[in-house]
């Protein structure tokens, strides 16, 4: 945004496919797993949802194998956007949480089953730590994990509309409720229900986090990456959002835009 522009406040909330909703609970040792038999492997999982657990304990069932569920000694925040933001520092950072973990004789285990969902697109911090601090050499590895089927949970996104007459059109249509879809690998994209007004410039400058209109698709475009200089086609600038948008780079789904105010 220019300097002395002004601008709309905007709140974008997206209910996103987390794949690790929020919930409690402490380390859970061969719980509802069958009777152990000869040779029976390690069930390990991670998962906040419960859909996780579950395949692990249809594996356990199935094999006769011990449940073993990975938790962090500190538990992570209930608040999902809390949450999000604690596991996206420790993803940067490198950092590997400490575990509540009691299986002692691991070595007698020659088939290991590692269950989890992905956070921001990577492994949670839970699992790379177990990863990392087990030796797991000269057995058979098996990873397991849910896909597209996770509950939803609701992160919010805070941004801005810069003050002109398209974007004050936008506001004008708020609240809106639509669905994702990437045209670029830079970009999530929506289409309106009715084109806004014909823009008089255009650039094909591209902004991390920016919002920018597409009049011949009626759409309004999300840049999520910056990978690339220029967009494919011209588009005209609506405004930007403030908070960390490579939380699109795995999210396919849709967002609601509400609380639009001018400023």
């Amino acid at each position: 945004m220019k300097p002395g522009n002004r601008f709309l406040p905007l709140l974008l909330v997206a209910s996103l496919l987390s794949g690790c909703a929020a919930e409690g609970g402490s380390l859970t040792v061969g719980e509802d797993s069958g009777t152990m038999v000869p040779d029976a492997p390690l069930v390990v999982y991670y998962s906040f949802s419960g859909e996780v657990e579950q395949m692990a304990r249809e594996i356990s069932d199935m094999t006769g194998g011990q449940g073993v569920r990975l938790d962090t000694v500190t538990v992570y925040p209930e608040d999902d956007r809390v949450r999000t933001e604690r596991v996206r520092q420790e993803q940067d950072q490198g950092v590997l949480p400490e575990l509540e973990w009691n299986i002692e004789d691991l070595e007698r285990y020659d088939t290991v089953y590692i269950g989890t969902c992905l956070w921001n697109g990577e492994l949670p911090p839970a699992v790379k730590a177990f990863l990392t601090k087990t030796e797991l050499e000269g057995k058979t590895v098996i990873p397991f994990g849910a896909a597209g089927a996770a509950d939803r949970g609701e992160t919010e996104l805070t941004g801005v509309l810069f003050h002109n007459k398209i974007s004050e059109e936008l506001a004008e249509g708020l609240p809106l409720e639509v669905s994702l879809y990437e045209p670029a690998d830079f970009a999530k994209a929506f289409n309106l229900e009715k084109a806004l007004a014909e823009p008089d410039s255009r650039t094909r400058m591209l902004e991390l986090g920016g919002l920018a209109y597409w009049p011949e698709g009626a759409a309004v475009a999300l840049f999520f990456r910056d990978n690339v200089e220029r967009t494919v086609v011209p588009v005209y600038t609506l405004g930007k959002v403030l908070d960390d948008v490579r939380i699109f780079e795995e999210y396919e789904g849709g967002i609601k835009i509400t609380r639009l105010s001018i400023n």
